[in-house]
């Protein structure tokens, strides 16, 4: 009952062997990911596997070739793109730009947030050049209110690091009005 039903969906899909090769692999994965949202969760991940494997079987043929530890595990699922990239996303992106080794790119980035941590503390401030600039700050004492009981409260004063982002990169990231 089971084969049945896995056999009907990889039918159903489009990406059995019927599939034709000119189809670019983010379509597939695109079609691979609706029939997954439509498949019953309990067959779900032997369905993607089996999808893998005849999507690897199709593209072999041409001259990269892709294995299937390089598929996402679940395809245009795992993509989120509110989600931070991490730092071992970061360091890789690094490595693959300059052409270095991952753990040279990782002591780089190390060595950048110690440098702009030591010369925060003694100038005050530490700019990223082209991103922005880091700028510790005093803020003073003030009154305040607990927001539980709304009584008045006092807040010391203390000193805050800042980031100034460069106009340059503000304009990139979210470009201004027209007027």
């Amino acid at each position: 009952m089971l084969k049945k039903r896995m056999q009907e969906l990889i039918h159903r899909s489009g990406l059995g062997l019927s599939a034709p090769k000119e189809s670019t692999l983010s379509e597939r994965l695109t079609a691979m990911a609706e029939d997954w949202l439509q498949t019953e969760p309990s067959l779900r991940p032997s369905l993607l596997h089996d999808r893998k494997r005849q999507i690897v079987a199709d593209l072999s043929s041409k001259p990269r070739v892709i294995g299937l530890d390089q598929l996402p595990p679940y395809p245009m699922l795992s993509y989120n793109p509110t989600k931070v990239m991490t730092k071992s996303q970061v360091v890789s992106h690094l490595a693959e730009k300059a052409g270095i080794q991952k753990k040279a790119a990782a002591a780089v980035l190390e060595e950048i947030a110690a440098l702009a941590t030591k010369e925060c503390k003694s100038s005050g401030q530490f700019v990223v050049p082209g991103l922005g600039k880091a700028v510790k700050a005093n803020r003073k004492a003030r009154m305040g209110r607990n927001p539980q009981t709304g009584g008045p409260i006092k807040i010391p004063a203390k000193t805050v690091v800042k980031f100034r982002l460069a106009k340059a990169f503000k304009d990139a990231v979210v470009p201004p009005k027209k007027k």
